[in-house]
């Protein structure tokens, strides 16, 4: 089955996210699509400068049918931060869609 792998920053994460996208599938009776394992990239500098390790690490997992990056924000734009980002996931020209969610601190908790 088409599976959705999370590259999260924090240990908290790595079972937030999953519940989150699970609960986001069922509600919206996506009955075809798993969530896989997540991957730790710790925080968005190590991502920005690893970004094609971390792809590459998670489209090797089973079934794998898109990536979904969910990192916190702590300072700076998030349209802009995200602009950036994208760019950078789009140069790599994966072959699974890649969607970026950055949490800005004045709305996470």
């Amino acid at each position: 089955m088409p599976r959705i792998i999370p590259i999260v920053e924090s240990d908290g994460d790595m079972e937030a996210v999953p519940l989150l996208i699970r609960r986001t599938l069922h509600q919206n009776e996506l009955w075809h699509r798993e969530v896989g394992t997540p991957k730790k990239a710790r925080n968005m500098a190590v991502f920005g400068q690893r970004a094609a390790d971390f792809l590459r690490y998670a489209r090797r997992e089973k079934d794998c049918a898109a990536i979904l990056v969910v990192l916190d924000l702590d300072d700076g734009c998030p349209a802009h931060v995200a602009r950036q980002l994208a760019d950078q996931v789009r140069g790599l020209h994966t072959d699974v869609p890649v969607a970026i969610v950055l949490a800005h601190r004045e709305y996470e908790s």
